[in-house]
């Protein structure tokens, strides 16, 4: 220890200002010569043991050093302030040198054989403020342990500080994200909410000075309402209460007829769904004689009196001729039909569906020559700036859904008139393409989708079928099996109680009835023929379910038909009028409508009951220009709904059991007194 001692006082003294310098900034390697040459100092006693004996001793505490720091890893390390003050040591004082320890001690012989080593070694100095402490080889065993019980601590809680910060990482990102699904949610129904209403506008304003220039249908692509709501899941929800309630219909009717029948009479034969179609094959008869007339008759008819008429822009006998000739047209279709629905006999649905294409039909060839004779009425000039005049009032903006090179508008445009005499006429490709297409308002051209998804089509006509289904389940469970015995006794014949108890009772069944017929014909069927024919404007009818007042329902109930009313009758009774226009063109739209409903009606049931006509052209209209904005108006809509829709259902049931269990009545006295009145009494 003592010879220790002096190597480092010697190492001391041969330490230098501008050495400390080098080893804190550049740290370069330097050659240190033997430390026989340094002279001892002279505080200690060892200045007279020899190299040998010196370099024996550095060599074994070189050696034990190492092997220590191989085997153990460092585990202190502190730094001792060494000052150089020019001779003096800073490991001894006035009273001698102080005992070093075993680290001190291991060090330092690193440091005598770094001195007294072979000639011109590479060493890289450190600071002298650096001093490593490493464990004696009696506690590297220990030490060992120690480390490793460290490290395994260590492990374990920086596992267990991982997992803590992963979960509430988790924790948090997902309360983020709820967060954000929750606000991009509002944000997308207010925005659903938005686009809906933009598709729901179809009108453009007025851009004549003339005030019976009034808006005009708009045709543009679009979706259904429906369509729309169903990709949010919410309302998807109701569709699937529906699917739901016509399952339970269906089960209930089976287990009726298993209890109380003993067999299942309406579920297996289903003998009055069958029934209801007797004469289908006589309807496609039919069918196709009217279809041909139309598409025949009418513009053979249109394209004679425009290629041989005058271009002159008034009324002439010519023009009265044929105008006569295509009133004489208009009663015979309306007469012919029924003449064939009493001949053959139909049953109720086959009859409907006759009286209804025969309305769409003259409906169609009504539209078409109103639209073409206004053309064809003008010449040469007076035709060009008309046309231009209305290519800037009715625009046809494609969606951006569809490109406009995939709508086919532009070359639709190209050959949208033919001249002929200086008066356009339509071709035949165009007005073939009406007569099909769900609309019933003339057009040169629709917007068109680039192409047909017949998947599409086939789930809405299957969905179609269902709601037939649907319709018998509830005539079958709720209308046949209740009223089949009406008049038949006393006790269940017309009377004030019956009729609020009876009306009451079919006012559910009656509203889910105006729900399925809705569905089943404004939105699947429509929407399966536009499909096909790449219609693209699916704007059948509006958010009526919404409505605050009877006017805004009729509206937005059916907004294929009242697209007909509003253009080719109300427009132009607002126009031919001088006064009062607004109630004498009103007045027009609901009788006209009304008395086409009574008259289908009629037809179907074989009998003239205006329940129909007084319920909602009666007090409907009188009630329809009531303004209330409050949504409490809109529960009364709904109420005012199920209430006469249960009163529908209930009256009609009624007389038609009473005309199949109770005697008939002289004359034609019979077609138009309720029989059901004084059946019984």
């Amino acid at each position: 220890l003592r010879a220790l001692d002096a190597m480092v006082d010697n190492a001391s003294l041969k330490t230098t200002p501008n050495d400390s310098k080098q080893d804190s900034g550049d740290l370069k390697p330097q050659a240190v010569g033997p430390v026989d040459g340094v002279k001892p100092s002279a505080s200690h006693p060892s200045e007279h043991i020899d190299n040998t004996t010196l370099q024996t001793t550095t060599d074994e505490m070189e050696h034990i050093a190492e092997d220590s720091e191989s085997q153990t890893e460092v585990r202190n390390r502190s730094h001792l302030t060494k000052p150089m003050n020019g001779g003096e040591s800073s490991d001894t004082n006035n009273n001698g040198a102080e005992t070093a320890t075993p680290n001190e001690a291991n060090h330092i012989s690193s440091d005598s054989d770094s001195q007294n080593g072979v000639q011109n070694r590479p060493h890289y100095t450190k600071s002298v403020n650096e001093v490593e402490f490493s464990e004696s080889p009696h506690d590297s065993e220990a030490g060992k342990k120690t480390s490793k019980l460290v490290m395994e601590l260590c492990n374990q809680l920086h596992t267990e500080l991982t997992q803590e910060f992963s979960h509430q990482l988790q924790r948090v990102l997902e309360n983020a994200v709820d967060r954000i699904l929750e606000h991009s949610e509002a944000e997308n129904l207010m925005g659903g909410s938005k686009r809906l209403k933009s598709n729901m506008s179809d009108r453009l304003r007025a851009t004549s000075e003339s005030d019976k220039w009034l808006p005009e249908k708009k045709f543009r692509h679009r979706n259904s309402v429906l369509t729309d709501l169903f990709k949010i899941s919410h309302i998807e929800t109701v569709y699937h209460i529906f699917i739901a309630v016509l399952l339970i219909f269906a089960l209930n009717t089976i287990l009726s007829d298993v209890v109380e029948k003993g067999g299942l009479v309406h579920v297996y034969h289903f003998e009055l769904l069958v029934w209801t179609f007797k004469g289908f094959f006589s309807v496609i008869h039919c069918w196709t004689t009217m279809f041909l007339s139309t598409c025949l008759f009418v513009y053979l008819a249109f394209i004679l009196w425009a290629s041989k008429r005058r271009p002159v822009p008034r009324f002439t006998s010519f023009d009265f001729a044929f105008g006569i000739l295509y009133i004489i047209y208009q009663v015979a279709f309306i007469i012919l039909p029924v003449v064939f629905i009493f001949k053959h006999d139909l049953a109720p649905s086959s009859t409907a569906i006759v009286c209804l294409e025969q309305i769409r039909l003259m409906m169609k060839s009504h539209a078409f020559v109103r639209a073409n004779v206004e053309s064809a009425l003008l010449s040469g000039e007076e035709c060009e700036r008309e046309k231009s005049r209305r290519r800037h009032r009715r625009s046809l903006t494609a969606d951006e859904r569809f490109p406009v090179s995939a709508c086919g508008d532009s070359v639709t445009e190209e050959v949208e008139i033919t001249m002929s005499n200086g008066i356009p006429i339509p071709p035949f490709s165009q007005y073939l393409y009406f007569l099909f297409a769900p609309t019933l308002v003339y057009r040169s051209a629709y917007p068109r989708t680039p192409y047909i998804r017949w998947h599409f089509v086939t789930i809405n006509l299957l969905q179609m079928g269902l709601c037939i289904l649907y319709t018998y389940f509830i005539f079958a469970r709720f209308c046949f099996a209740y009223f089949a015995n009406f008049g038949r006794s006393e006790q269940f014949n017309f009377s004030l109680r019956q009729l609020i108890t009876s009306s009451f009772g079919c006012m559910l069944p009656g509203a889910l009835l105006l729900l399925i017929n809705f569905y089943a014909l404004l939105h699947c069927w429509l929407n399966a023929f536009a499909e096909l024919l790449r219609f693209g404007d699916r704007l059948f009818y509006k958010d009526w379910w919404n409505s605050v007042t009877f006017s805004a329902y009729y509206r937005t109930w059916n907004v294929v038909v009242h697209d007909w009313l509003y253009t080719y009758v109300y427009r132009d009774v607002y126009a031919i009028s001088r006064r009062h226009r607004r109630i004498l063109a009103q007045t027009a739209v609901f009788m006209l409508s009304a008395i086409v409903h009574e008259y289908v009606l009629t037809l179907v049931y074989r009998f003239f009951y205006p329940v129909l006509f007084v319920i909602f052209g009666g007090a409907g209209f009188a009630i329809a220009n009531l303004r209330g904005r409050s949504k409490l108006w809109n529960i009364g809509l709904w109420a005012g709904l199920f209430m006469g829709m249960g009163i529908l259902m209930c009256l009609y049931s009624m007389e038609w059991y009473a005309r199949k269990n109770c005697p008939p009545a002289q004359g034609l006295v019979d077609l138009f007194i309720p029989r059901s009145w004084f059946c019984g009494n």
